[in-house]
């Protein structure tokens, strides 16, 4: 009998919750007492509450605090312990980092083989489970994974943190443009592995003009870790159910991608006028060889079937940008918006969620539809600018100032390459994200050491990937390109800096200043006419410490901006402009505005804090905002 849609998606729910039950996972808070699971709907579980000590002068491994933290206080993740002063003598203390040690325990009621998950950490984390070394990770922004045996009972996850000397993690190759923050600054979460698995979910979405639909193709990867038998993968998506093709013959180990495609109407449509979501499940099972696999519905409590769940909200959008036109479901589309800071006040880079929708709301009043994201952003974050409808120029490769390049070793650029595929298959199914960008301020042929090929040739196998989206490259405004070289010939989008009148031609008068940027984009323009042609930086400092005309002060930075959004919007050609920054944020304590020092040594600096934003640290609007808002709206195709 052929099942009603409605009924199709009871079982799809019925089987959820069995697969929830099946995870084998009470949580217990730091002490041991009885904590309420958080679940994201496919048996994972997010551990939120644990306890920290800090541990200044490094002592905690010779005292076996990997066995158990002693003392300590109650926090909740992501937590970052250097989050307050970030200036003055304290400020210099946070800044140089220290060493932290979290413990959180957790009750299992199965065993068997889980995972062990990390979104982020600062900088260098080890990992024990019940006084045995798990892990580690060096680095931020990419998301690890542990795997732990565990039997049934109570097991004490341990987890030190060393975020000491950020010269010697820049030498390394993680340089960070912002304060160094340590800790764990993402959630931690844990789940039954079964013997079968989902995972990097994909949704492309191609529109059908006939109807102003759009034909939406849902991907993912089953891998088979021991199922012994075949692979079924069922799943359902706003209010539709999905097919896919059965899987057999899959060695242990292989894994293979699946896929199904469905026809939406164009009300279904993702934008950022309307952020339309969908819930999506996905449910991948194996019967071992010579067992029955049920007809329907959840395995039962007896059966030998694995399950493996995956859900997401997820939006369907249609991103067209060949021939250097920017088209969003068929529609022109110019972006208009702010930069997102690194971190806030009191909260470092682990943002909590309030910190995220004040944000969201920041950005709703600039009357943005983009932004733009120097580091990898979490998970969290990227949900609620799907929600608003916010996409983002999200900047993948490892963060390198202003025409610097430190991957000059094969080891460097491999880890590099890694890093972006990770972070690409992690963000791909959302929706918000527009482009995978792979410089920050990259001189215009490339830095020597091989920058401009390691980008030719990331930006191949990002398109390989995922080829919705436009690979892109920022460029630093002060050192264009003058042909199209081997940096470039790859790239679907170029982003330029502009602080022109600010570090540049500071002397000429506010005429030249714009005829000065006018000449670089078009002439970008004419230089790259099948390519996306975006401001993707652009600003000044300002605060109430200098006199409000006078460089450094609010009105001055107000006036920058209206000239410069002014000039854009009387340009041809131009795919959008997003300012630099939306708030202040915490750099080093001795940073006093880098190059700009000289040039105006009358200026009154804000010690640590780079302060190019249209909000201050605390969040309070500076003129410019208004301005920004007004200026950005001409903009609109």
């Amino acid at each position: 009998m052929a099942l009603h849609p409605g009924m199709r998606l009871t079982l799809l729910a019925v089987a959820l919750t069995t697969a929830l039950l099946a995870g084998g996972l009470v949580l217990v808070g730091p002490a041991g007492d009885d904590a309420s699971p958080r679940a994201d709907g496919t048996g994972q579980r997010t551990l939120e509450v644990w306890r920290y000590r800090a541990d200044p002068g490094d002592v905690g491994r010779d005292r076996g605090w990997r066995d158990g933290v002693p003392g300590g206080r109650e926090v909740r993740l992501p937590f970052v312990p250097n989050s307050g002063a970030v200036a003055g003598p304290e400020g210099e203390r946070a800044y140089d980092g220290s060493v932290g040690w979290y413990e959180h325990a957790v009750a299992v009621e199965r065993g068997g083989e889980y995972a062990l998950r990390f979104a982020s950490a600062h900088h260098e984390v080890t990992v024990w489970v019940d006084g045995r070394r798990t892990g580690g990770h060096v680095g931020a922004y990419q998301a690890f994974e542990l795997p732990v045996d565990l039997e049934p009972g109570r097991h004490r996850i341990v987890a030190r943190v060393d975020w000491r000397d950020p010269e010697a993690q820049r030498d390394a190759g993680y340089a960070r443009g912002w304060f160094n923050w340590g800790g764990l600054n993402g959630q931690v979460t844990l789940e039954r592995l079964e013997a079968v698995r989902l995972d990097h979910l994909q949704v492309r979405t191609e529109r059908v003009p006939a109807d102003d639909g759009a034909r939406v193709e849902i991907l993912a990867r089953v891998r088979d870790r021991g199922a012994g038998g075949p692979i079924t993968v069922t799943g359902a998506v706003a209010g539709r159910e999905l097919r896919f093709a059965p899987l057999t013959g899959l060695a242990r180990g292989e894994a293979t991608v699946v896929r199904s495609a469905l026809h939406v109407p164009p009300e279904a449509l993702w934008s950022p006028e309307r952020p339309v979501l969908h819930e999506l499940v996905l449910r991948a099972q194996t019967v071992p060889s010579g067992a029955q696999a049920p007809s329907s519905g959840p395995p039962s409590a007896e059966s030998d079937a694995s399950v493996d769940l995956l859900t997401r909200r997820v939006g369907f959008r249609d991103l067209d940008f060949d021939g250097g036109d920017l088209r969003l479901n068929g529609e022109p589309l110019v972006l208009r918006g702010a930069s997102l800071p690194p971190g806030v006040r009191d909260r470092g880079d682990g943002l909590r969620p309030q910190d995220m929708d004040a944000l969201i709301a920041d950005l709703r009043a600039v009357g943005a539809n983009a932004t733009r994201a120097q580091r990898p952003l979490s998970e969290p974050l990227l949900s609620r600018l799907d929600a608003a409808g916010i996409l983002v120029w999200q900047e993948v490769a490892p963060w390198e100032p202003a025409g610097a390049w430190s991957a000059e070793t094969p080891q460097r650029r491999a880890r590099s390459t890694d890093d972006v595929e990770q972070a690409v298959r992690r963000m791909s199914a959302h929706p918000s994200v527009l482009t995978w960008s792979l410089s920050n301020e990259a001189p215009g042929e490339g830095a020597p050491g091989g920058q401009a090929e390691w980008v030719a040739a990331t930006a191949r196998q990002v398109r390989e990937l995922d080829p919705t989206r436009p690979v892109a490259a920022d460029l630093w405004g002060r050192d264009l390109p003058q042909e199209v070289g081997t940096l470039h010939a790859e790239l679907d989008a170029i982003g330029i800096t502009d602080y022109t009148g600010w570090y540049e031609e500071i002397d000429a008068s506010a005429a030249e200043q714009e005829a000065t940027v006018r000449e670089r984009l078009q002439r970008m323009r004419a230089l790259f006419p099948d390519k996306l042609v975006a401001v993707t930086e652009v600003g000044a400092e300002s605060s109430a410490r200098n006199d409000p005309g006078e460089p450094g002060g609010v009105g001055f930075h107000a006036a920058l901006l209206q000239r410069r959004l002014d000039t854009y919007a009387e340009m041809d050609g131009l795919d959008g402009a997003l300012v630099w920054n939306l708030r202040d944020f915490a750099l080093r304590p001795d940073f006093r505005g880098g190059s700009i020092e000289d040039a105006y040594p009358g200026r009154e600096p804000t010690p640590g804090i780079n302060a190019k934003g249209l909000l201050t640290l605390d969040g309070e609007p500076k003129p410019a905002l208004e301005v920004v808002r007004e200026g950005l709206a001409p903009l609109a195709p």
